[in-house]
This record gives structure tokens, sequence and C-alpha cells, in this order.
């Protein structure tokens, strides 16, 4: 199975209606983000597709832990809001595409640090240069390493859904240009899944600073139907997966 940037634009952007296609417009006219578009535009997952809940799980058997002592506590506001036109989520899918694995947190933290940093740790320099004013070098670091911790361990949970559900014999469909642009995990057919975890920062229930995906399929073309799935947390200081009880949740109301 492939999906390619073409399919997911003619099913989600054009079948998602005027707000889709209003939202994929401003964003491809976008200053500086020339080179994304034409990444995204040409970006195919098939690698994804490829892996098994085996191979996934043999990565969190390597991994060392992407938070390691670095506490909530000690995230940066600004940080945590920092953006770049090369999402976080287009750099690890990248990643994936070109190496064939699932990187453990190590490997994906030395490779954002020499091979990719240009399209994102340097483009936070001036920001922590900016911060220095107000913060050590240390903390500066635990933030950013919050800020991309976090990211690492959200993007394997989605990973690991979408091959579970295609082992299941779901073949749901994941594209970087639906999740970074859209908000939507992954979907099937015109059944939109979007995972949350509960968080006042970002979001809880239909509300958060994390824009729903509800916003951009208002007035859709196709007959989309958004399922939201608040998925519980399972504690600090562990690697962890969405739990089977809610995989068999998600996999119930596809199926019906």
């Amino acid at each position: 199975m492939r999906v390619s940037f073409d399919e997911c634009y003619e099913e989600l952007v054009l079948g998602g209606g005027d707000d889709a296609r209003r939202a994929f417009s401003e964003w491809e006219r976008r200053p500086g983000f020339g080179a994304v578009v034409e990444f995204v535009r040409n970006f195919e997952h098939s690698v994804l597709y490829q892996l098994s809940t085996k191979d996934i799980q043999a990565t969190l058997k390597q991994t060392e832990h992407a938070l390691g002592n670095v506490q909530s506590t000690e995230q940066i506001r600004e940080i945590e809001d920092f953006t770049t036109p090369f999402a976080l989520q287009h750099l690890l899918h990248n990643f994936i595409e070109k190496a064939g694995y699932v990187p453990t947190w190590q490997r994906f933290a030395k490779w954002m640090n020499n091979e990719a940093a240009p399209y994102w740790i340097d483009q936070i320099k001036p920001l922590r240069d900016h911060l220095k004013t107000k913060y050590d070098d240390r903390r500066i670091a635990a933030a950013i390493q919050w800020r991309v911790g976090k990211f690492y361990y959200s993007a394997i949970r989605e990973i690991d859904l979408v091959v579970s559900l295609s082992e299941r014999g779901i073949p749901v469909r994941y594209h970087i240009l639906a999740d970074v642009l859209l908000r939507v995990d992954c979907w099937l057919d015109e059944k939109l899944i979007c995972i949350y975890f509960p968080n006042r920062f970002y979001r809880e229930g239909k509300k958060g600073r994390k824009p729903p995906a509800e916003q951009f399929f208002n007035n859709s073309v196709g007959n989309f139907s958004i399922l939201d799935f608040e998925v519980e947390r399972q504690g600090f200081g562990r690697t962890w997966l969405i739990s089977q009880k809610s995989k068999d949740q998600i996999a119930k109301r596809l199926s019906s």
C-alpha cells in the first residue's frame, strides 16, 4: 500500500470543500514555505505500510527515554509555540521513508542535530539566543528536548495505531499533508480519525489551542464524519503506546 500527495489532496482537500481548499492555498502561498510545499507535494508513504507492530515494539525496546530527566515544569512557552516551515512530522516521516525503519529516540535526535539540522534545529537558533536573556543554556536545551521528545512519543503512537489497524485488516490512510495541515491523524474513506490526549494547553474535548479538524470540513463536498478519540494517558517516565482497549474501540467504530 502507498499513499501519495495526489491521493490525499484529491480526497481531503478537494473533497473537503472551501475551508480545506482555503487552508491549503494559504499554506502553499506562505512566504518561505516553497521548499516544504515542494517536499510535501512529492512525498509518498510506502515504508509506513511495510512496518509491523513487532517492528515498533523492537524500536521501543532499544530506545532511550526521549524526555530523559526533563520535567514538565522546565518547558518554555516560546519553545512550545515555535513553528518553522518543516514540521517535526515532515522530518520524522522523511527519515522513515529514506531509512526504511522507525528510529529510536537516540537515532532520531542524532539525525535532527546533523543531517536535518537546517530544517529545525538551525531555525530555532535565533529564538534560543533571545531566550538567553531569561534562561541559562541548560534550561533552554531541556525545553527543546521536552518539545521534541513529546513529539517523538506522539508520532510513534500515531504510527503504531496506523500499523495496528492495518494488521487488523482496516486499511486506514496517512499522509503528512493531512496530519500537519488538516489535523487528521488518519482516515478511512470518509471517516476522519483524530486522536488526542487531554491537555489543557493543547486540547481537552473541543477546547484548546490545537485546532481541531472540524474547522477544515465544515462545508465539505464529501459526507465526512470526524471521529474524535480521547486516549488515556499511561504515566510519565516510560514509553507507551495507545492501549489495546482504545485500539479495540477505534477498530469497532471504523468497522461499523
